[in-house]
């Protein structure tokens, strides 16, 4: 079980459906990028005081059954692996009850926008995706 876990709600808009009347596969892609957006925003941005870029190098999605206009839609986002300056997020799509739309995952690599060259993730960043940030701030 990941020691992390971060899970938002996805609004569908119809402009995100293709002819067929559900989502566009390509959009998976939109509503990851979205949900890490939030979830970077509300966990990582009060930790993160550089000016570090995130680079996904590597991203693939498994459709499971189609998304439809009415459908309910949740986003969660764990994090199984975090290395010196990579980190894996797994993304699942759902509705909330047990369904599962489609499993998505992506490795983004931290970088120093100045060279591009690859820098560790900060300690307080890899307690926080490794479950180890509730220990820490409770020893204060």
């Amino acid at each position: 079980m990941p020691s992390f876990e971060f899970t938002m709600p996805m609004e569908i808009r119809f402009p995100d459906l293709d002819a067929y009347r559900h989502v566009n596969n390509a959009m998976i892609f939109v509503y990851i990028e979205t949900a890490w957006a939030k979830m970077y925003r509300h966990y990582f941005g009060p930790l993160l005081a550089d000016d570090a870029i995130y680079v996904i190098v590597h991203a693939e999605c498994n459709l499971l059954r189609p998304i439809n206009l009415d459908d309910n839609l949740f986003v969660t986002i764990t994090c199984p692996k975090v290395g010196n300056s990579s980190m894996d997020f797994f993304y699942r799509m759902h509705d909330g009850q047990g369904g599962t739309y489609a499993k998505a995952s992506n490795v983004m690599v931290r970088l120093n926008p100045r060279g591009n060259v690859p820098v560790p993730v900060p300690d307080e960043l890899r307690a926080l995706l490794t479950g180890q940030w509730e220990q820490k701030s409770a020893s204060r």
